[in-house]
C-alpha cells in the first residue's frame, strides 16, 4: 500500500513537473515572438529616421543650390 502511495505521489510530482517545464516553454516561444516583433519595429523605426535624414539632407541642399543660385544672378 505505501508503494503504490509514493507511486502516486512520484507521479503527481512528475505531473506537475511537465505542466510547468510547458509553461516556460509557452513562456519562451510568447517571449520570442514578442522580441521578433519589436525587433521588426525597431528596423522600421531605424528605416524611417533614415529617410528622414535623407530627405533632410536633400532639402539642405536644394536651399544651398537655391542660395547660391540667386546670390550669383543677382
Amino acid at each position: 500500500m505505501m508503494e503504490s502511495f509514493e507511486l502516486d505521489e512520484i507521479g503527481k510530482k512528475d505531473a506537475k513537473h511537465d505542466e510547468l517545464a510547458n509553461d516556460v516553454k509557452d513562456l519562451r516561444e510568447s517571449m520570442m515572438e514578442r522580441f521578433e516583433f519589436q525587433e521588426t519595429r525597431l528596423e522600421k523605426v531605424e528605416e524611417e529616421a533614415m529617410r528622414i535624414k535623407m530627405n533632410e539632407e536633400m532639402i539642405e541642399s536644394y536651399d544651398r543650390i537655391w542660395f547660391f543660385g540667386k546670390g550669383f544672378s543677382n
